[in-house]
């Protein structure tokens, strides 16, 4: 009898395995963006955002990720909320990623949806306060962070994050008696992401410093009380009417070229994951970024938006969610290049940890000695 060939099953099963990581892939989405819009959902408008409600979110998403986390009051009421991820060698220079909870104030009758909804509309909008400035990066943050431990990434420096509560009125309470602390001393700190702006264009706009200019303290009673009608939150018109810029006073800025291996190893990063910089810009605003400049540490300012306006503090603020998805892989790239980068020798470029088979030599100062091959973690 002729034997009828039968297929066999394998491209069955690549097709049912494919299937399977699209289904998996669309699930974690959902969770992803249903994770982001429970943050945007929690009101923290100054100037009396809900701080509790913010903090019990973010210790449960810390929970969940299994980071050491800590709430630190420098001034009572205004909660600074620090997470940890211990790397394999703590002496390294730590980083920072930062992001503030607060937002600023809105005017409700001007919203097309509900601004503490977090509203998707039938093209993936999603229209929230803070859903650009800037509780898209905290929760970025902490999505990369959940993704690289999926797959078992292992940092080689420690990672912290920060969520502090006031950028929104000065941060004076919050990143600037944070950066004097001597909580933040012993952090060690190498490098401090904070945030940026969104670029209506495909690249990704990133900052090195920003206008120099101090808040006007009583702003918030001028400007920002309920029965005010007349509040404008576009950046300009903002910043315009809530700071002064002094001239005097030189701001601090962050080498945004080859000298500085964090800055290479952010472009790179972008790279990987097929985006691109425009070139560096000055901040037209005030951030929490300057507190760490001043202390002489590189912080670099940078929101993963693409092809989206500009929105914070204006009405009917939003990001889509699938640039929202990028911006969280941007931030895994990132974090993995940074959290396991090695100090370069004079005249290198920045090297990524390698498995070896040689042991480390001298703890302190974390010099490795490696084997020929070396793969990247």
């Amino acid at each position: 009898m002729e034997k009828v060939y039968k297929p066999k099953n394998s491209i069955y099963s690549l097709i049912q395995l494919i299937s399977l990581t699209l289904v998996l892939s669309t699930s974690q989405s959902s969770e992803i963006i249903s994770r982001f819009q429970h943050y945007l959902q929690i009101n923290t408008a100054q100037p009396n955002p809900d701080y509790t409600s913010a903090t019990n979110f973010i210790l449960s998403q810390s929970k969940a990720l299994n980071l050491e986390s800590q709430t630190i009051e420098f001034v009572k009421g205004k909660p600074v909320i620090l997470l940890k991820w211990i790397g394999k060698y703590p002496k390294l220079p730590s980083i920072l990623l930062n992001s503030h909870t607060d937002v600023v104030p809105v005017e409700q009758h001007k919203w097309t949806h509900p601004p503490f909804n977090a509203h998707i509309d039938e093209v993936g909008h999603i229209y929230a306060r803070g859903s650009q400035d800037m509780k898209c990066v905290g929760l970025q943050y902490l999505e990369a962070i959940r993704a690289l431990k999926d797959r078992g990434f292992e940092p080689v420096r420690t990672v912290y994050v920060s969520f502090v509560p006031d950028e929104e009125i000065g941060g004076h309470d919050g990143a600037e008696k944070f950066a004097q602390s001597e909580v933040f001393e012993k952090m060690n700190v190498g490098i401090v992401l904070d945030e940026g702006l969104a670029s209506p264009n495909e690249n990704y706009r990133v900052f090195y410093g920003e206008s120099r200019s101090r808040i006007i303290e009583k702003r918030i009673a001028e400007e920002w009380a309920p029965s005010s009608r007349n509040m404008t939150f576009q950046l300009g018109q903002f910043k315009q009417k809530g700071s002064v810029h002094d001239k005097s006073e030189k701001p601090a800025l962050t080498a945004a070229d080859m000298s500085n291996p964090w800055w290479v190893l952010l472009e790179e990063a972008v790279k990987k994951a097929n985006r691109k910089l425009d070139k560096p810009e000055v901040f037209p605003a005030s951030t929490d970024a300057r507190y760490f400049r001043e202390r002489g540490l590189p912080a670099i300012g940078f929101s993963p938006m693409a092809n989206t306006p500009v929105l914070l503090h204006d009405h009917n603020e939003f990001l889509n969610k699938a640039e929202y998805l990028k911006g969280v892989e941007i931030y895994e790239s990132i974090i993995k290049d940074y959290a396991s980068y090695i100090e370069k020798p004079s005249g290198d470029r920045p090297r990524k940890s390698c498995k070896s088979s040689i042991a480390l030599a001298h703890v302190q100062d974390i010099v490795f000695s490696f084997s020929i091959v070396c793969v990247v973690l």
